[in-house]
């Protein structure tokens, strides 16, 4: 198992989604603190750590479905802003040791097949980071199997990331 080199923070979180029809608008921020015990304990070098303090991605989603509803495609653009901060706990106390601002644009297209089997596929940009995804039901509105990726691409990872991260999830869901 890889080191954690991203820590998280404690503050608030809100979105703000205006259907349009096929179309959707989307606002989300996270606002956070570090915590100098959180950095101590969770961190892979408390004395050189690194946390998400802000992140704020303003999109547009536009769906379309094909052969009927059983292809549903979802395109989405946008802007996104990040913001992470370099901290280190030093006998008991955080200290900053600087930040970075990202911004980029939000480059996202999902498939969802809805015919005898619903499965879906998914592909982001953001940051000069790739993610892909891919899911199907194994049990109709229960069981779910996830699978993802992520890695940096056109140049190296930062400090704070991983060279890449796959996982494989099982994902209960109850539809009602």
């Amino acid at each position: 198992m890889l080191p954690r080199k991203l820590t998280g923070v404690t503050g608030v979180t809100a979105e703000y989604e205006l259907p349009m029809g096929a179309d959707l608008a989307s606002a989300k921020v996270s606002v956070g603190e570090p915590v100098a015990d959180k950095i101590a304990t969770e961190a892979a070098d408390p004395s050189n750590a690194y946390v998400l303090h802000t992140s704020i991605q303003e999109t547009f989603s536009h769906q379309e479905a094909f052969g009927g509803e059983e292809h549903l495609f979802t395109f989405t653009g946008g802007l996104g802003f990040h913001q992470v901060t370099n901290v280190a706990v030093v006998k008991g106390d955080l200290v900053s040791l600087g930040k970075e601002n990202f911004f980029s644009p939000v480059l996202r297209v999902e498939y969802v097949h809805q015919g005898g089997r619903l499965y879906g596929l998914g592909l982001q940009y953001y940051s000069s980071i790739m993610y892909a995804t891919c899911w199907v039901e194994f049990i109709k509105n229960f069981l779910f199997l996830d699978l993802k990726y992520y890695s940096p691409v056109f140049r190296h990872e930062r400090p704070w990331e991983q060279t890449y991260f796959f996982m494989v999830s099982p994902r209960l869901q109850i539809v009602y």
